[in-house]
């Protein structure tokens, strides 16, 4: 796990609010506090996709399956929505988001770690985004379904964080 401390917040909140910086992350939740807090589930119900493909009146059939995992929705597809929320003259007392990397990211970070685990071991990349009294932090984390002692893991995640953010020109400080 490691922390970022976010340097220049008002590029930040704009590369997070109004470009496609963080689009393709999956969205585990997110909250925005203004006049009152708003809240995301970000898992993807694809019968509300289903119903309006077959019309309101058709049910869907069943898309559960016992091997599937919850999908989640893309950042890109809900950041308007945020932007919307706290557009205006005041920043927002409280904002957080909790990215997901999707699995083939989660895949691909895992063999180039080199360590024990396999893809079906690894429950989630995450990074987390809090905005609140006027700093920016993006903490990392990683979900396994199994115990490892081993962090190759881990350590790619951050260092393949730092990256991204340095490679999206975020200015960082590491805690």
């Amino acid at each position: 796990m490691q922390s970022f401390l976010i340097q220049d917040i008002r590029s930040f909140m704009a590369k997070l609010l109004t470009d496609d910086t963080f689009d393709s992350f999956q969205t585990v939740s997110a909250s925005v506090t203004t006049f009152c807090t708003w809240e995301l589930d970000g898992r993807v119900h694809p019968q509300f996709d289903a119903q309006a493909e077959n019309g309101a009146h058709t049910p869907p059939e069943s898309t559960e399956n016992e091997n599937s995992q919850i999908q989640y929705v893309s950042w890109g597809r809900v950041r308007d929505h945020f932007y919307g929320l706290i557009r205006g003259k005041q920043s927002p007392l409280k904002l957080q988001v909790t990215f997901r990397l999707p699995d083939a990211g989660a895949a691909r970070m895992a063999a180039r770690a080199g360590g024990p685990l396999r893809e079906a071991d690894i429950g989630g990349l995450y990074l987390h985004v809090r905005f609140q009294e006027g700093k920016a932090v993006c903490v990392t984390g990683v979900s396994l379904k199994t115990f490892v002692p081993d962090k190759s893991l881990e350590h790619e995640w951050d260092a393949g964080v730092a990256a991204f953010l340095r490679g999206k020109g975020i200015p960082f400080e590491q805690e």
